[in-house]
């Protein structure tokens, strides 16, 4: 789950698109474009996941905004931080 999130942030799309985009709708529309994007990339490394994402809407949902709230915990910004720094 930290995986898929670090590749989030770490896109381009992200910074440009998300990061103090005021417009809200168009932030949440970006976001799962990019989630989308990382779950193709990702799909060979963990198929049993991208099966459940791609197949299961419900999942899709709960797998986005659980994204989104990692992405958002200060927490996890410290984490990737640090380990950004010591790759």
């Amino acid at each position: 789950m930290y995986r898929v999130a670090r590749e989030i942030v770490n896109t381009p799309q992200y910074q440009n698109q998300i990061v103090g985009n005021p417009d809200r709708d168009e932030a949440d529309a970006a976001f799962n474009r990019i989630v989308d994007t990382v779950m193709r990339r990702m799909r060979r490394s963990d198929d049993s996941l991208y099966r459940d994402y791609n197949q299961n809407e419900g999942f899709q949902g709960n797998f986005r905004n659980l994204l989104r709230q990692i992405i958002d915990d200060q927490d996890y910004r410290e984490v990737l931080d640090n380990s950004s720094a010591n790759e």
